[in-house]
């Protein structure tokens, strides 16, 4: 209790401990008991326990406890729970599958591909062992959510296999989607959400630092493999690839009073290819019908600073604002349908000579959690 730490344990001015370090033994009610420590250990001669609750030591780390990850199923929402489980270290080592080497190539990022002996924490989504007493709770059953591994083009989101040595579809490294229905505002939905699981080995060929970037590489192939999802819980609205085409580096303009900034908008992955292999191959024709969009309105942000630090201020009136915020209105805002854009900066008038950088951010509209967004850079001059 509180009163009795205050009493016994704390430290007074000069560091010592006010009652001793030790609380008070005896038979009353403000008194605690104590014993000795092998009297709540198992006679291992006779297997008999001094006191019926007590238990060896050495089973306290024998077996599995309650490994479960996600309070879902892979089963009927009403039904007993068969949850993400997690198992103990096992030393059969992981296989990476095709879509593993796969992440190579999207991140030009080696991937490392033998694990042999090395222990891993397998995990499987259909597994009720070692469950909780309290997963069958109503109030936790009401809460629990649908779990699957989601298909592209019926290739399941697995990165890594596990070895043979186990029952059951166990993994190493793959991807989880959960889903539940929900009622908002009288209004039927389902939320949907994703999951990177990783049981690899963090020693061995991967350790700690490596075995992060996997992390962060399989993170971002669930956002980009749910675009390709149809489902509407399911899909991610993919962000988009703005270009600034013009001004460039190099561009030297004279400064009339007006600036002519030009880009262009694609569902492309920042370097300019499709987001993973198994998007369409994007259409070479510049300002051509894209080989994939998405059905989004786009508001775009036109902001310039003298320094690629900044700070950074709006193009529409020159007054502060910061790499991500969105427009305050309308006006400053830019709407355009079109995948070219040409945008007129109209108040360069009162800019000195030098150099500037331009940046120009996409939001997807209803959906402000991430941007897109292109700098460049450019000499004014009268």
């Amino acid at each position: 209790p509180d009163s009795d730490y205050n009493d016994w344990w704390s430290k007074d001015s000069a560091t010592n401990i006010v009652g001793g370090g030790n609380l008070t033994i005896g038979t009353g009610t403000d008194q605690f008991y104590r014993s000795d420590y092998n009297a709540f250990i198992e006679d291992a001669s006779t297997g008999t326990s001094p006191l019926p609750y007590c238990t060896t030591t050495g089973s306290l780390a024998e077996s599995a406890g309650p490994v479960q990850f996600i309070n879902g199923t892979t089963l009927s929402l009403t039904t007993s729970p068969t949850t993400s489980w997690f198992r103990p270290g096992n030393d059969h080592g992981a296989t990476i599958t095709t879509l593993g080497n796969d992440l190579a190539n999207l991140f030009n990022f080696p991937m490392p591909t033998d694990f042999g002996g090395d222990p891993t924490r397998p995990f499987v989504l259909n597994n009720s062992e070692c469950a909780p007493n309290c997963w069958n709770d109503s109030d936790i059953a009401s809460q629990r959510v649908s779990c699957d591994i989601p298909s592209v083009n019926s290739v399941s989101r697995v990165f890594y296999t596990h070895g043979t040595d186990l029952s059951g579809s166990y993994m190493a490294s793959a991807v989880m989607r959960l889903k539940k229905p929900v009622t908002v505002s009288s209004v039927a939905t389902t939320y949907c959400s994703y999951v990177a699981d990783n049981g690899l080995a963090a020693q061995g060929p991967t350790g700690t630092g490596l075995l992060a970037k996997i992390v962060l590489i399989t993170m971002m192939r669930a956002y980009f493999d749910a675009g390709l999802l149809t489902d509407t819980a399911s899909h991610i609205v993919q962000l988009p690839r703005v270009n600034v085409t013009y001004p460039g580096v190099g561009d030297s303009i004279q400064n009339t009073g007006a600036v002519s900034v030009i880009w262009n908008t694609t569902y492309l992955k920042w370097d300019g290819t499709a987001y993973t292999s198994e998007y369409p191959t994007p259409n070479p024709t510049p300002n051509g019908t894209p080989s994939y969009s998405e059905n989004v309105t786009l508001t775009y942000a036109m902001k310039y600073s003298t320094s690629n630090k900044g700070p950074w201020l709006w193009a529409y009136d020159s007054s502060s604002t910061y790499p991500g915020q969105m427009p305050p209105s309308s006006s400053y805002a830019i709407t355009a349908t079109s995948t070219c854009v040409t945008q007129t900066w109209n108040n360069t008038s009162g800019l000195s000579d030098g150099q500037y950088y331009v940046m120009v951010e996409a939001y997807r509209n209803n959906l402000p959690l991430h941007y897109s967004y292109d700098v460049t850079k450019f000499t004014l001059k009268k």
